[in-house]
C-alpha cells in the first residue's frame, strides 16, 4: 500500500477519512497503558502529527509497547483515518458509539530501529 503523507492528510481530509491508509514517519511521543495506547507521528510534511491510536488486539502489541519514543524511532501504520471527535459532548457520544461499531483495526506493520532493522 502506498505511503500517504501527512499533509495531504490535514488537506485533503474528505478524501481519506473513514479509509484505510498507511503513513510512514518518526515517533515523536507515545503514551501507552495496559491495554491501549497513543503514538504521536510526522513525516516531516506538515507540522501537525497524526496521533495514532491502538489496542492489544494488535499482533505485535508487546512490540509496540517496547517504542520509546525516541528520535530514530520510525515507523510505518496501517488502518483507518477517522476524524477528530468534537468538544460538543452530544456529538461526542453520537461518534463514540459509532467506533464501538467498527471492527476494523489498526496494525502497525513495521518498527524500524536507526539502522533499518526491524525491532
Amino acid at each position: 500500500m502506498e505511503l500517504v503523507n501527512v499533509r495531504d492528510l490535514f488537506r485533503k481530509q474528505d478524501e481519506y477519512v473513514d479509509q484505510t491508509i498507511t503513513i510512514g514517519g518518526w515517533v515523536r511521543n507515545i503514551r501507552n497503558s495496559k491495554n491501549f495506547g497513543f503514538i504521536v507521528v510526522n513525516d516531516g510534511t506538515f507540522f501537525e502529527p497524526v496521533q495514532v491510536v491502538y489496542s492489544d488486539v494488535l499482533e505485535n502489541f508487546e512490540e509496540v509497547e517496547k517504542l520509546k519514543g525516541e528520535k530514530e524511532e520510525l515507523l510505518k501504520v496501517n488502518g483507518k483515518l477517522y476524524q477528530r471527535i468534537g468538544f460538543d459532548r452530544e456529538e461526542k457520544e453520537d461518534n463514540i458509539e459509532d467506533s464501538k461499531d467498527e471492527e476494523e483495526e489498526t496494525k502497525i506493520e513495521d518498527v524500524i530501529d536507526e539502522k533499518g532493522e526491524l525491532i
